[in-house]
């Protein structure tokens, strides 16, 4: 791309090259055949420009664009092809403001052939409407097909003889730049038909796009004709399409008809956000054949499948099901327990394609998170193993030990939660209903943080002049410590065994009922002055299933961690701990802020004050020996926050701090320093870090229901079997991994680390010509060199594809960025690198 440029000198001739670079570009695309534009140019030294005309055999001189030296160098810097240039110039006086940057210009993808039916009645009214008319609007709401079926009319007219050219809005791609692009590259036809595919999803690009096509009919004198799908919303009462023939699509199919078929259908509705299609044996394990068959038959079918795997049919909208289908299950929580299904492995390439997606819009700055998190996860879940093989009652503290099992229930490891498990209900009693937890011989160490946090108490009374709020006794001996550490207890438990690997539910019952009992008629939990156990026991509640809209008990508890402290109750925009220094102010107010959000009361005003609050305070919640604090916010962050992805890089952190730590802890060094809460800190972060990363997932998966027809993920990988046939791959043959996306971005990035190593030598040379000239002079020619050989061999990415030059692309990959420049990448018939 740009090659000729690097050689030439003047001015004459760098314009004579960059028209050459075109002329290239186009006979490359044309392959041979004549085109639908013809281009004919001259050259400006003066006016230092290269003018182009633009025409047909009818009118060869309709357009005539001009591109000077200045805009042809930022084209070769940001690595724009030459015909994108000639496309962005060509479509100027059709765009409603002029773009300040590049847009990206690239082809859209459209359903592949075998993912089509075959042709019906809304088809075949398309197809005829385009024979009368020149414009057509397929009109349809969700879920009705349009993209397919305006897929089905792009390929019966290519069939036919003539040229299509595709646009898909969702796709990001620039509207009138990317059809003139196409144009460019396209051999002459009799006729060509542009489809501008959903075009609700960004109408700023629709106008001028149907501007170009109209100037192509009468200034260019090409039989153009446009099929365009959308929803009614838009398409009645837009004026744009007043001249279009509008062919409504049937209404959306009916649901599956019973239960058992809705909950398939939703399952695969979930995985398809995520363009997962699980294998055969997977599916087959999971639900009854018969089911799956009948899904799966006749041309309304809900399924699709092949030898290897099955999926949502083609033009099953997988939003529109979600919605409608109405489960009580989310789809992050499908998606979190497939991924533990098909293990780390697997599970970490498709977190990576989510971290890839360009569905966050730069939010994340293209920083990965929810690869690394799963595999640091599973580095925690290893940790835990170890340190519950040597010791499953954690040091004879069933607190640490109730965290510990919530964290490996989380991760799916059985054998030692049962472990765990038959400590914790070996040492505690809680099988009778309205009665406190309590141990069941002699009292277990967590205890002993009682006898502490009585001191803390004690501590705060003193020496910070705590006013009296009303929230019953303020003095530590007019509290019942003995109450107040098994009520605690009652939110633990309930927590371990709503989250029970071996389900247990007369004891789950238990404690639910023990709950409603304990519940104070103002609606708090034991001690008032405590509101983290108040919203300790919601937790666990909510966890067993209960929340705000169906539990009494939740909802009193809700409505009393709302009320004022002038009220008799706990909240002033934030919540305080009342234990001084064991679980601060900050810990209170994200564990009430997550019950709140938990129970189903998350859009209370009280809770978007208490983040804002959080968010000012994270000078003390970031703390060393904090990390009880920060794992408690980033749970509110995440559930709560609009810019809950802040957070990622501190989860990523504390997962590092937390499998250290349980390593210190199995390997017995002693502790570093005393700190409160010790003894939980790391079951705690564990159980906490196993839930954040969930939540991240599930908060992802949100973000992508509500913007898929927006961003649209590349396709999964298989986990189970070997890369798909070379005969479907679009590179001439070998098959790019992960895909040919992924291959450009890491050139770019090559590229980028040259050009910056460029223009940092070329820097010193120019503040000190002396120093070390000749040796970075060296340095600066042989990265030009290297940049010149990454972008030609990063414009050979195309089909066909060379193995000799995805191998030459690898190794200078890896001698400009290092050896792990390559993880991920590999192709049909080499093997990925370990």
């Amino acid at each position: 791309m740009w090659n000729s440029l690097l050689g030439a000198v003047s001015i004459g001739d760098r314009l004579e090259a960059a028209w050459k670079e075109i002329h290239a570009e186009r006979r490359k695309a044309l392959d041979g055949e004549e085109p639908s534009l013809i281009l004919t140019h001259r050259i400006d030294v003066a006016g230092q420009r290269l003018t182009i005309d633009v025409g047909t055999d009818a009118r060869r001189d309709a357009r005539q664009i001009s591109v000077d030296l200045p805009l042809i160098e930022r084209a070769v810097n940001r690595r724009f092809s030459p015909l994108r240039l000639v496309a962005l110039r060509l479509v100027e006086d059709v765009l409603e403001r002029r773009r300040d940057d590049f847009p990206e210009i690239d082809r859209s993808s459209r359903p592949g052939i075998d993912e089509l039916g075959a042709p019906d009645q809304t088809v075949e009214r398309v197809y005829q409407s385009l024979s009368q008319m020149p414009d057509v609007v397929l009109v349809g709401g969700p879920g009705t097909q349009k993209t397919i079926s305006a897929a089905i009319v792009a390929y019966q007219f290519e069939r036919e003889g003539h040229a299509c050219a595709w646009l898909d809005v969702r796709d990001g791609r620039a509207g009138a730049e990317t059809i003139a692009w196409e144009l460019l590259r396209l051999p002459r036809h009799d006729d060509i038909l542009v489809v501008v595919n959903q075009v609700q999803d960004r109408m700023s690009e629709v106008g001028p796009a149907f501007a170009l096509t109209q100037k192509l009919r009468t200034d260019f004198r090409l039989p153009a004709r446009v099929l365009a799908t959308g929803r009614p919303a838009i398409v009645d009462r837009d004026p744009l399409f007043q001249s279009f023939r509008r062919v409504p699509t049937p209404a959306p199919d009916h649901l599956p008809a019973t239960v058992p078929e809705r909950e398939i259908v939703y399952w695969f509705a979930c995985l398809k956000l995520l363009e997962i299609r699980p294998p055969t044996a997977i599916v087959r394990r999971r639900f009854p054949e018969d089911l799956i068959h009948r899904l799966s038959r006749g041309p309304d079918s809900f399924l699709s499948h092949n030898s290897a795997h099955y999926s949502l049919a083609s033009g099953r909208d997988a939003p529109t099901l979600i919605r409608r289908l109405r489960s009580t299950t989310p789809p992050g929580d499908v998606i979190w327990e497939y991924l533990k299904l098909i293990g780390r492995s697997a599970g970490s390439d498709l977190l990576h394609r989510l971290d890839q997606g360009d569905f966050r819009g730069g939010a994340t700055g293209g920083r990965s998170y929810l690869r690394p998190a799963w595999n640091l996860l599973f580095d925690l879940g290893t940790q835990l193993d170890d340190h519950c093989a040597r010791d499953p009652g954690w040091g004879e503290n069933v607190g640490a030990a109730v965290f510990a099992a919530e964290a490996l229930a989380e991760l799916g490891h059985h054998s030692q939660w049962q472990e765990v498990a038959r400590f914790v209900r070996g040492r505690w009693r809680y099988d009778q209903p309205r009665v406190l937890p309590e141990p069941a011989d002699q009292s277990t160490r967590e205890s002993e943080d009682f006898v502490e946090i009585a001191r803390y108490m004690d501590l705060e009374d003193a020496y910070l002049s705590v006013p009296d709020l009303g929230l019953g006794p303020a003095n530590t001996d007019q509290i019942d410590f003995e109450r107040f550490y098994r009520t605690w207890m009652l939110g633990v438990l309930l927590g371990f065994e709503a989250t029970a690997l071996h389900k247990a539910d007369d004891l789950r019952r238990s404690l639910v009922r023990t709950a409603e009992a304990q519940c104070q008629p103002e609606g708090f939990f034991y001690p008032s002055r405590v509101p983290w156990v108040t919203a300790r026991v919601v937790l666990g509640l909510c966890r067993a299933g209960e929340t705000y809209q169906n539990s009494t008990t939740v909802r009193r508890a809700c409505e009393w961690l709302k009320r004022p402290r002038d009220k008799g109750g706990p909240y002033g925009g934030w919540w305080k701990g009342g234990t001084g220094s064991w679980n601060r102010d900050e810990a209170t107010t994200a564990m009430c802020v997550a019950a709140l959000i938990r129970a189903g009361d998350g859009d209370a005003p009280e809770v978007h004050t208490a983040l804002a609050w959080l968010r000012a305070r994270d000078g003390e919640w970031t703390k060393t020996d904090r990390e009880i604090d920060l794992a408690l916010v980033l749970e509110a962050t995440l559930l709560g926050a609009a810019d809950w992805r802040s957070s990622y890089g501190r989860i990523l952190n504390l997962l590092h701090w937390a499998t250290a730590e349980i390593h210190r802890k199995t390997i017995r060094q002693p502790e570093p320093r005393f700190v409160p809460e010790n003894a939980l800190r790391a079951p705690f972060a564990a159980a906490q870090l196993a839930i954040l990363v969930r939540v991240s997932v599930a908060r992802e998966c949100e973000a992508l229901l509500g913007q898929t027809a927006v961003r649209r993920l590349p396709r999964q990988r298989p986990v189970y079997a070997p890369p798909p046939s070379a005969g479907t791959s679009p590179s001439g043959g070998l098959l790019l991994l992960p895909n040919e996306q992924r291959w450009k971005r890491a050139a770019r990035a090559i590229a980028e680390t040259l050009e910056n190593r460029i223009k940092d030598r070329s820097a010193v040379l120019e503040r000190d010509s002396l120093r070390r000239a000749s040796d970075i002079w060296q340095q600066v020619e042989g990265d030009k060199q290297r940049l010149a050989r990454c972008l030609e061999l990063e414009d050979r990415l195309k089909a066909p594809v060379n193995p000799d030059d995805l191998e030459a692309l690898i190794e200078l990959g890896r001698a400009v960025r290092g050896a792990a420049w390559d993880e991920g990448l590999t192709y049909k018939g080499r093997p990925a690198r370990a």
